[in-house]
């Protein structure tokens, strides 16, 4: 088996992950759908690095902006 960079959204998309998002302000966690952000994004066709996305994230809890992005696997 070998190893892969999930650097971009659709890194994860391809690969069949989901994004573990965790604000940086309350430690809420939210798991993501990756096609899914993909797709809200407009990523399709350009690649979105998840530090560009962390920064851009806002908790609807807190209100603070900022996330850590990371992928996990997806759990039925």
């Amino acid at each position: 088996m070998g190893r892969f960079r999930l650097d971009t959204v659709s890194d994860c998309a391809k690969r069949g992950y989901n994004l573990r998002i965790e604000c940086r302000g309350c430690n809420r966690v939210v798991l993501a759908n990756a096609v899914l952000m993909q797709v809200e994004l407009g990523a399709v066709r350009t690649k979105w690095p998840l530090e560009r996305v962390q920064a851009c994230m806002k908790c609807a809890e807190c209100g603070k902006r900022g996330a850590t992005i990371s992928a996990c696997e997806i759990t039925f």
